[in-house]
């Protein structure tokens, strides 16, 4: 049974749904979306405004999942605003109208013409929250909207958040794992537990600064401020110089990069949405044309496309005997069909089956979305046992994982590097790309580094 028990009642503003992952949440979030197919067969009722929510009209309740390109249908930016309308049979003049306005009131009229492959992730994401205003919903259902944006992209898109729910009175329900900024603005955060509901707030879904706060033995954001130690930058070793790296999309150059470092360990990519990480990860993969690095596999961001077995044992026995600490890892996951799991769990088989391959280079793209603290715990654990055996490259919006595990960090601008070098180097000198707790104190890149 995955989800039993639960007596729910949403009211306004934003509720959070938080727990771990494999928890429930995005099934919970299915049952309260019309028209989206529920997993397995609901007991119980869902109502909304006192209605059936199988009754429901279209347009009243909208969904943002977590990756737009699995909801965009149209090539154009104004064809997809238009096209829920379209679909409920709005007459032209309003569509005109109501396309208008909300563009306007979002700030996209600028790229309303553009093709919508030719927009960032974080653009995607709210050409998609956009078009679902355009239908003028009443509640707005969002399952980790900014599980693939950019810091900078997600406090964007968590401001819009925030905004439409004080000027339009728009209400969200949202399932999240990473809760920075927009867990102080939340009105109800309801936390499940293996299925269903429970009362008190778990260490995991709690925030960074809540974390340190609440657990960090009593460090408050004064004394991380006044901690003295400065640690001296980690000694790194060179494996692989690399440069005039060129790629292009359509006749179009997106990629220039003049040098690029591999370091010995875990090399950390970093940058905002339509930087080139990943169309850089391609490229020495070899998804072009010729390998550009020796023995080089890439782990991609929809890991659901790798998936070809009925078990994730059979998965990952396609590669080699099953290690003991990746068979304790997935333990309960085993005997599971990989499309039943939470996204989080998807994820961590994932990387347990590119990591059995045993590749000299493994490129992970985005390995931690979804997680929770603890799974990200243990797959960080993972990650650096497996480094000391293959170079490991994370292309990754979380900063924190790059604190915690990268021997070397190279952010990405504009399909070229933007700066590169040991960790505390590279984040010393940003301002917003940067670990929660280097904000405090641009000495530290991880918590750890307190104790």
């Amino acid at each position: 049974m995955i989800l039993h028990d639960i007596s729910l009642e949403i009211g306004e503003g934003i509720t959070l749904i938080v727990g771990d992952s494999g928890s429930g949440k995005s099934t919970l979030l299915r049952e309260m979306v019309p028209g989206i197919s529920a997993i397995g067969e609901c007991v119980g009722s869902v109502q909304f405004m006192g209605q059936d929510i199988k009754k429901v009209k279209p347009g009243k309740i909208g969904f943002v999942s977590q990756q737009p390109d699995n909801q965009i249908v149209c090539d154009k930016v104004w064809h997809e605003l238009a096209f829920g309308l379209e679909s409920l049979g709005v007459s032209r003049d309003v569509i005109r109208n109501r396309v208008a306005e909300i563009s306007t009131y979002l700030g996209i009229e600028n790229w309303f013409m553009r093709k919508v492959t030719d927009l960032s992730e974080g653009e995607k994401q709210k050409l998609v929250l956009a078009s679902i205003l355009c239908m003028a919903p009443q509640f707005v259902v969002m399952d980790e909207p900014t599980s693939m944006l950019d810091p900078i992209a997600a406090r964007s898109f968590w401001e819009l958040v925030i905004r439409l729910r004080e000027e339009q009175g728009i209400r969200f329900i949202v399932a999240v794992h990473d809760t920075e900024y927009i867990y102080d603005h939340a009105d109800t955060k309801v936390t499940l537990a293996q299925g269903t509901l429970v009362s008190e707030e778990h260490y995991n879904s709690l925030p960074e600064r809540e974390k340190i706060k609440r657990y960090g033995k009593g460090y408050t954001e004064a004394a991380v401020r006044e901690y003295a130690v400065v640690p001296d930058a980690r000694d790194t070793q060179v494996v692989r110089r690399l440069r005039d790296i060129r790629g292009s999309y359509e006749g179009q150059a997106v990629l220039a990069v003049r040098e690029l470092e591999i370091h010995q360990g875990i090399n950390a990519w970093i940058g905002p949405n339509g930087a080139g990480k990943s169309t850089l990860g391609k490229v020495l993969a070899g998804y072009f044309g010729k390998k550009q690095l020796p023995r080089c596999v890439m782990m991609p961001q929809d890991v659901l496309t790798i998936f070809t077995k009925e078990t994730v044992r059979q998965e990952l026995d396609v590669e080699a005997d099953i290690p003991q600490e990746i068979e304790t890892l997935c333990g309960k996951l085993m005997e599971c069909h990989p499309l039943d799991l939470s996204g989080g769990e998807q994820h961590l088989v994932a990387i347990c089956k590119f990591l059995l391959k045993k590749a000299e280079y493994l490129i992970l793209d985005e390995p931690t979305k979804g997680m929770d603290y603890r799974l990200k715990k243990s797959v960080e654990a993972l990650l650096q046992r497996y480094s000391k055996q293959q170079n490991i490259i994370v292309i990754t919006h979380d900063l924190e994982l790059v604190g915690d595990i990268a021997t070397y960090a190279a952010l990405l601008f504009y399909g070229d590097i933007a700066s590169m070098g040991e960790p505390h180097q590279v984040f010393r000198e940003n301002v917003f790309y940067k670990p929660f707790i280097s904000r405090w104190n641009p000495a530290l890149i991880s918590k750890e580094e307190l104790e």
